[in-house]
Parts: C-alpha cells; sequence; structure tokens
C-alpha cells in the first residue's frame, strides 16, 4: 500500500506501508497521519537525520547486492522507468549522490522542499489487498478509513 504524490514539474513522493495480512485498515491510517503531520509540522531534526541516515543505508544495501540482482528483476525496473519517462539511476550512483548531498541538507530546507511537493501534486492512495475484493466500494472504504485518520484540514482530496 503507498501513497504516491505529484504531477507535471513535480517529483514523484512515495511512501508506503507494507503491511500483512488483512492489516490494510491500520496502514493507510498510519500513512494519512504522516502525512497530515508532516504537511502540518514538519519534519524534526531527529526524523530528518534518520531518513537520510535511513535513505543511505538502504542505498548501499541495493548497491552491496546490485550483482546479485536477476536479470528479470533488472528488465522490471528498466520497463518501469521507461513507462514512466524516467532514468533508472543504478543504485550505488544514488548512493554517491545521496552521500555527497545529504549533509547540506537541513531540516528547514526538507520541510520547505516536502511542502512544496505536497501541496502541488495530487495524492493517490492505492491498497492491494484481496479482502478489497469483497467490499461493495473499495475506493469508497479507503477514503473513508484515510480520512477518519486525520483532522479536517487533512482529509483525502476528491
Amino acid at each position: 500500500m503507498w501513497i504516491e504524490h505529484g504531477e507535471q514539474g513535480h517529483r514523484l513522493i512515495m511512501l508506503w506501508n507494507n503491511f500483512t495480512g488483512d492489516q490494510w485498515r491500520s496502514a493507510v491510517g498510519e500513512l494519512k497521519q504522516l502525512t497530515c503531520n508532516l504537511s502540518t509540522g514538519g519534519f524534526s531534526e531527529q526524523e530528518w537525520s534518520a531518513a537520510k541516515q535511513d535513505v543511505i543505508n538502504d542505498l548501499a544495501a541495493s548497491s552491496d547486492a546490485m550483482a546479485e540482482m536477476a536479470n528479470v528483476e533488472l528488465a522490471k525496473d528498466l520497463s518501469h522507468a521507461l513507462a514512466a519517462g524516467r532514468d533508472l539511476i543504478p543504485p550505488d550512483e544514488m548512493l554517491g549522490y545521496a552521500k555527497g548531498w545529504f549533509p547540506a541538507i537541513g531540516t528547514i530546507t526538507a520541510n520547505r522542499w516536502w511542502n512544496e511537493q505536497w501541496v502541488a501534486g495530487a495524492e493517490h492512495i492505492r491498497v492491494e489487498a484481496p479482502e478489497l475484493a469483497m467490499v461493495k466500494d473499495p475506493v469508497a472504504a479507503i477514503r473513508t478509513v484515510a480520512d477518519n485518520a486525520v483532522p479536517a484540514g487533512c482529509k483525502v482530496r476528491p
């Protein structure tokens, strides 16, 4: 399950929750609370520091695993990038950029960037859960769960 946000001229922001079982409702609520908190209060110094380190750790792990990546997985990543009109940057190259850029990006800059991207884009919530096949109106169910998780100012926009 993820929330995508973006449109022409803005970067795509994607937040996800790899929930297990039938926990899609709590996953939707947690992601909506997170996006609301970031939009209204921003990153704290500790959150931003942890986020930067998490990205570097993830990129380092991906970079270390590049040689073991199956050709079919690489082909899938390339096809998704091509379909989206984006470049596919290797993890080791992204790691180099992250190590070079992240120390210069402080919390104030990160919050400004977040708000510019988030306010300008269109929000999409996507939930992939087999139990949604049994729900009469899954779009309304997801919207209701998301809206009930946050105050009025953070409701899902139609």
